[in-house]
């Protein structure tokens, strides 16, 4: 019998700390951050939800679900920082649902983490391929903006922890079906 080196728990998709998603197409109650996470999972429409983890009770926001779709009628955003009206959110994404030929995008956004270094992809073509084809490639950043150096930016799933604005990016998320 071999050995494991090592062993990673299971996770329900990308936990993005302290990101918050705007322009749900639904909300549920929830008593947890993991409850919503299995809402959301047994949805079919629903590819993101978010959750208010630091609210009280005195707070509307409660113990809300809020879920998020990738139909591209549907305006999509998020909310930035680590705390949105004093009260700490999370969100997941749900990758493995992301149809084979689709991205999930987040429009003025840019990933929180370190990228998997360096590329000359200078196109978001060159840097859609350059992520479908790194096994480990979760989401990537595209950049449109003249002064920076490096346009395209590669995310594995360690490499990040949530979302924050950038008015010159797109961040997209990538399905877990065009890895084999």
């Amino acid at each position: 019998m071999g050995k494991v080196d090592l062993c990673k728990p299971l996770k329900p998709g990308l936990i993005l700390r302290e990101t918050t998603i705007a322009y749900k197409y639904k909300s549920m109650a929830a008593k947890s951050f993991s409850e919503c996470i299995d809402l959301c999972e047994e949805e079919t429409k629903c590819f993101a939800s978010t959750f208010c983890v630091g609210c009280t009770p005195r707070v509307a926001r409660y113990h809300q679900c809020y879920m998020l779709t990738n139909d591209k009628r549907e305006k999509k955003g998020i909310q930035i920082g680590p705390i949105v009206n004093r009260e700490r959110w999370d969100t997941v994404i749900f990758n493995f649902k992301i149809s084979l030929f689709s991205t999930l995008e987040f429009a003025k956004t840019a990933v929180v983490g370190r990228s998997r270094g360096p590329n000359d992809y200078d196109t978001l073509d060159k840097c859609t391929e350059g992520c479908i084809g790194d096994a480990y490639c979760v989401a990537f950043t595209f950049c449109t903006c003249s002064t920076r150096r490096t346009k395209c930016k590669i995310y594995t799933e360690d490499g990040m922890s949530g979302l924050k604005e950038d008015n010159e990016s797109t961040t997209y998320f990538v399905p877990l079906s065009r890895k084999s």
